[in-house]
């Protein structure tokens, strides 16, 4: 733990990500993201969509998704897309 962090449950993961892509729309900095299964579905998008409009406005943003649970988006048009949109992504343990 860190000082001057906070948490809070979320309802279900529709909730999560909402809160997660405002987040990112208020970011000023940066937005450093990791996940173990992100899919190219309708969420997924809203968060590629999210990391872009942020990078486009100088905020600097990284991208982690496990190679596994997150192959079908790492090998889709998204990730090309945010990468050609500025934001850093990787895959873990390719």
């Amino acid at each position: 733990m860190v000082g001057g962090n906070s948490a809070r449950l979320m309802e279900d993961s529709n909730t999560a990500i909402d809160s997660m892509i405002r987040d990112i729309n208020d970011a000023k900095d940066h937005v450093h993201l990791l996940f173990y299964i992100w899919l190219p579905d309708k969420n997924g998008t809203k968060m590629v969509e999210a990391l872009k409009r942020a990078a486009a406005r100088g905020v600097h943003c990284r991208a982690m998704a496990d190679d596994l649970g997150s192959r079908a988006i790492i090998r889709s048009t998204l990730w090309k897309e945010m990468q050609n949109a500025g934001v850093h992504v990787a895959s873990a343990l390719p």
